[in-house]
């Protein structure tokens, strides 16, 4: 898969509402890679293409005014957006370590019915949180969204950047959150993952016992 840009922005960072101008750019820029990528021959005439809405957002404006791009094969593009919600649940700029379901399912569910109904594959490039302590709630968060996502048809995408959303352990080459990769696998696959509480907590204590390893 070849993939448009990576969450694109304005000059001023807008992450929310962008100008319709913007957004226009957004849509211009998908449609040149499309049409540079179909024109440079070999396999690349018919490989899937991942084009993004701006800002690889779910935002209200950005999925309402997203194009996607004319092609000249059939069923070869695939649109993508990240979610991280609720956001002060998963990224680590915030002290809250817990979440609603609907918080979770509002953007999938905008993404689906505002772009995915259409038939053309979506799929969620970049999803994750942040370790708080709170080893179970993150379990329970993964499992909750993969499973609403996957009722909708779409793919999920854990963005392990090797630090703060890491699930494995690059210094010691190991799985570092395996409750998450079994809630992911299991329903990603059409199961039903029994979240343990017990033994997710268990497991986060030792977890933090092992910190002084990877430094």
């Amino acid at each position: 898969l070849f993939e448009s840009f990576n969450e694109i922005l304005t000059d001023d960072n807008l992450w929310n509402s962008p100008p319709l101008d913007a957004i226009k750019v957004t849509n211009e820029l998908n449609q040149i890679f499309v049409d540079t990528v179909r024109n440079t021959g070999g396999y690349n005439d018919k490989r899937c293409l991942v084009v993004n809405t701006y800002a690889a957002s779910t935002d209200a404006i950005a999925v309402n005014n997203f194009v996607l791009p004319t092609d000249t094969i059939e069923n070869r593009l695939i649109i993508e957006a990240h979610i991280y919600s609720p956001f002060p649940f998963t990224h680590d700029d915030s002290p809250v370590t817990t979440y609603t379901e609907n918080e979770v399912k509002a953007p999938i569910s905008t993404l689906f019915v505002k772009l995915g109904f259409k038939g053309t594959p979506v799929i969620i490039g970049e999803f994750g949180c942040v370790d708080k302590d709170n080893d179970f709630e993150r379990v329970s968060w993964t499992k909750y969204f993969v499973d609403t996502a996957s009722k909708y048809g779409i793919k999920c995408f854990w963005w392990d950047n090797g630090s703060q959303f890491s699930i494995i352990n690059r210094h010691r080459n190991v799985i570092s959150e395996p409750f998450i990769i079994d809630a992911l696998i299991t329903e990603a696959t059409g199961g039903d993952y029994i979240v343990d509480e017990t033994s997710i907590r268990n497991y986060g204590a030792n977890k933090n016992l092992c910190a002084n390893l990877d430094k």
